[in-house]
């Protein structure tokens, strides 16, 4: 973690999480560095990518890579995630959609992440999430 001195907040976060024996993740988060926004899992049978996984302008479609043995590309219309976001929640509160979705837990979760990343930068150790509160 690169904390800005003057201004006391971090910069860059760089973040192995490991799940299981054979699940893990690597995330790499930062100010003034060239934009990226990919992911990329790697599975036993193939690899999938989302090369400009946000901030898609609206004149982009969203892509989907799938390579296995050959490479399959999912091309997807741009859409504001924002709107959709808004009308899904505008529906669960008119009761014309289900709750489907843990909101609460899904905030915990993230907040329980990023302080374990905090306290880990800290004392330059292995924090478990179940270790934060």
């Amino acid at each position: 973690m690169t904390i800005d001195k003057k201004f006391k907040v971090d910069t860059k976060v760089n973040l192995y999480l490991k799940f299981s024996r054979i699940k893990s993740a690597h995330v790499a988060v930062g100010y003034n560095v060239s934009y990226n926004s990919t992911y990329t899992l790697w599975g036993t049978k193939g690899n999938l990518s989302v090369k400009r996984a946000f901030n898609i302008p609206p004149d982009i479609n969203a892509q989907i890579i799938l390579d296995r043995e050959n490479q399959t590309t999912i091309s997807i219309k741009p859409v504001n995630h924002f709107l959709l976001m808004i009308d899904n929640y505008s529906k669960i509160l008119l009761g014309k959609e289900k709750y489907t979705f843990n909101f609460e837990d899904d905030l915990l979760k993230q907040a329980r992440i990023m302080e374990a990343a905090r306290k880990s930068s800290q004392t330059k150790k292995i924090i478990k999430i179940n270790e934060i509160k």
